[in-house]
């Protein structure tokens, strides 16, 4: 699923890691059967630099998951490099 085509790639705000994206590509693929399916990004040009992907069509999250949520932002925010707010800051 190529994207050098994208000229106006879509902005998109993630409200839990407050992070900053653009969405260069959005697919939905049917599947033939069930089973265990990879996906690989990479770069046939050799350009290097961050890339996320986003799978599935809902977010679902557990009492587990949400307890976990001010570690999985931070990762977040490490991974998209967002400057740390000075104390105080909310």
């Amino acid at each position: 699923m190529p994207t050098f085509e994208v000229t106006q790639p879509r902005f998109f705000l993630e409200p839990f890691g407050e992070t900053d994206s653009w969405i260069l590509r959005s697919e939905t693929v049917k599947l033939s059967k069930a089973g265990r399916y990879y996906l690989a990004g990479f770069s046939p040009e050799g350009h290097t630099d961050k890339l996320w992907l986003s799978i599935g069509t809902r977010e679902s999250f557990t009492a587990i998951n949400l307890l976990q949520f001010p570690i999985w932002s931070k990762k977040i925010q490490k991974f998209h490099e967002v400057p740390k707010k000075p104390q105080g800051d909310g």
